[in-house]
Formats: structure tokens, sequence, C-alpha cells
């Protein structure tokens, strides 16, 4: 990191931090904690999950593998910047990143987040390595470099704090829940006035009688319509984060194919190929898997509920099986796949010759290895294809 570098990456953290700040100052405790009736995040849950998320992203930042080469893209930097506080482009958040209630108030929420950015701000401060040859991998960008990781921590403040301004709007608007976690309550009341006869007091007991049935029976359809309405938000977020799943998934295999398709004709020209490293290194490099990222955050939201009891038993079936099968392609993909792929990029571009017998066989078996991780990624993934399908037909 030049030191140029260094000062842009720090004022970008700094106008992060100001943002939020700014957004939240006059916020008290109460306005903190309300809820919209949408179910929209609370200032507290936007603040704590802006912390969860510095403290995520740091992780990856450390748990970064080291690449052959600086794999750094001006112009993605650029979009980062540009695009990371725009909230017209919604995604679901992380598993890792979902509010949880790990702070009690706002001013705790507040001090973690803090803690957390000035950890960020003592590392950039501190680090001399080139960020860009370290790559890790984002649930939802697939690969990136620490370059990359630390602009999107620099922007992603600004993006909450914009979301703070609109939910300080509407409570001003009075279209946010002053009584989190208070249910409306249906109250009767017996008709008023002297009971004289037994028939007066026969008619008031028929009269509450009614009353409670009609309550009992009010208060049972507004439940339904309460469930109907929650399963009805949690499929159409459950449809949208599955139709983006299947088109990473499908590009995903694409790529994939291609880089076998390529591993054959690299394979079966080792022999010539071990005679020319700088050729058979290009080759090699040219190798491009995807590594999309596949989001599960809408269902493990939707898991974290009681919304699923309340679906069809076969439509429930078929969203399980659907994200069961994601997870493990994405256990798959993350776990070894990606590891091999990672060993054959950092191995050939550090070796300038496979003069003998056992480099060249190294050289192969490391190949072989890659393209049989390929082989198991795509056929999983052709295997939980028709079940992602099946949970999309299922609307």
């Amino acid at each position: 990191m030049t030191a140029e570098e260094r000062q842009a990456v720090l004022a970008s953290l700094e106008k992060g931090s100001a943002a939020l700040h700014e957004a939240v100052l006059g916020v008290t405790e109460e306005q903190a904690a309300r809820v919209s009736d949408s179910g929209r995040w609370s200032i507290l849950q936007c603040v704590e999950h802006v912390a969860a998320v510095e403290d995520f992203l740091f992780s990856l930042i450390a748990g970064a593998q080291d690449a052959d080469a600086p794999a750094g893209n001006a112009q993605r930097e650029a979009m980062i910047l540009a695009r990371g506080a725009d909230r017209t482009n919604r995604r679901e958040s992380p598993a890792e990143a979902l509010p949880k209630g790990r702070f009690a108030t706002l001013h705790e929420a507040l001090e973690g987040f803090r803690a957390s950015r000035g950890r960020t701000i003592q590392f950039v401060n501190e680090n001399e390595e080139e960020l860009r040859s370290k790559i890790a991998m984002h649930p939802l960008m697939g690969p990136v470099n620490a370059m990359e990781i630390l602009l999107l921590m620099a922007v992603h403040p600004e993006r909450h704090a914009r979301q703070i301004e609109e939910i300080k709007a509407a409570l001003t608007n009075g279209s946010v829940n002053e009584n989190v976690g208070k249910e409306a309550s249906m109250e009767i009341h017996a008709p008023m006035g002297k009971i004289k006869s037994l028939k007066e007091f026969a008619t008031h007991i028929l009269i509450v009688t009614i009353g409670i049935l009609i309550a009992f029976s009010l208060e049972g359809a507004r439940e339904s319509w309460r469930e109907h309405v929650a399963v009805k938000e949690t499929r159409e977020i459950l449809l949208a984060e599955l139709t983006s799943d299947q088109e990473q998934l499908g590009k995903d295999l694409r790529q994939v194919r291609e880089c076998n398709t390529q591993l054959d004709k690299i394979i079966a020209e080792m022999p010539g190929l071990a005679k020319s490293p700088i050729e058979l290194n290009r080759r090699v490099g040219e190798l491009r898997p995807g590594f999309y990222g596949l989001n599960t955050t809408a269902w493990e939201s939707a898991l974290s509920s009681n919304t699923l009891n309340y679906m069809e038993r076969n439509e429930r079936n078929h969203y399980v099986g659907a994200y069961f099968g994601l997870k493990a392609y994405r256990e798959i993909q993350m776990s070894s796949a990606f590891a091999s792929y990672n060993d054959v990029a950092t191995y050939f571009p550090s070796h300038r010759s496979y003069a003998t017998e056992a480099e060249e066989a190294e050289a192969e078996r490391k190949l072989r290895v890659l393209k049989n991780e390929f082989w198991i990624l795509d056929h999983f993934g052709q295997q939980i294809t028709p079940d992602l399908q099946k949970a999309l037909d299922s609307k």
C-alpha cells in the first residue's frame, strides 16, 4: 500500500464513521429501539449490524490467503466506493452480520463500532503488505482482495447512515411502532346498568357470551391474517433469493466446466508443456473459475422466525431441499474447490522449470486434483439444480 493509498483509505474510513455518528446524533435510546410496522430494522439494529459487519470483514482480511500476484482492479475499487453506500440496490445481509441483540443500548452499539473501526484504522496505519495480493471469499461477492474489503468497510456505515435517516423520518411521521413487543388487545365490556330481574341477568349473560365468541373469532381471524401476510412476505423474499442463487449457480457451473475442458487439454499436452514452463504457466493462468457467492440469508432469517411453520408442508419441504443443496454446494466450493484452485494458482507461477520427472509429475498431480474437485462441484451442482427449480415452482 502506497502512502497515497493509505491516506485515501483512512479518509474513507473516517468519512464512513462520521456519517454514522451524524445520523444517530440526538437519537434517544427509546427512539433507537423502535421498530417499524413493516418489520424493518430499528436504529439500534442498524448500528449493531454495522459493528458486526466491521468485525466480519476484518476477519476475512485476517484469514486472507496469499496470491502469487496482485489482483487489483481500479475500476472495481472505484465501483465499490461509488455504489457501496447506495440503498437503491438492496441486498440481504450475510447471516454472520444479522442483528442478534449483541448490544442492549445504542450507546453500547456505538462503542462496539468505534472499537472495531479503531482496530481497522490501526491496521491500515501499520500495514506494509500488498493488500491486493491477499485473497478471501466474500459470501456475496465471491473472491475479493484485502484492499477491496477495506473499501467495503469504509463505505458500509454510510449505507446504513442513510437507512437511519429513513427511520428517523418515519419516526417523525408516526409510522413506527412505539409499543415495541406489545400486542393490541381487544376488550369486552358488559352492558352498563343495574340488573333488576333474572330475565335481565340472563340477557346480560347472553350478550357477554356472544361478545366473547365474537372477540375470539376476530382475534383468530386477525392472527390468521398476520400469518398469511408473514408467509407471503417470506415466500417473496425466499423466491427472490433463490432466483438470484439459480443465476449465480448457472454461471458458476458454466465456468467450472470451461475450466475442466481447459484442464483436460493441459493434462493431455503435459509432456510437451513441461518443456516450455512459460507456456504451461500461461495456460494455467487462464483458468478462471467464478466461485460465485450463493446467498442463504433470507433462509436463515426465515428459520429464526416461526413463519415456516405456517407454510404448507410440501412448499416448506421444497425450500428445505433447495437450501440444503445450496449450502452443501457452497461448502464444497469454499472448502475443497477453492483451496485446490488456490494451490494451483500459487504453485505454478512460482516454478520456472519442470525438467525432472518428479517436478512434471507433481505439477500434473495438482492439475488432476483440481480437475477432480471441479468435477465433483459440477456433478453436485447438477444434482441440486432440480431441487432449486422445484422450490421456485412451488409458488
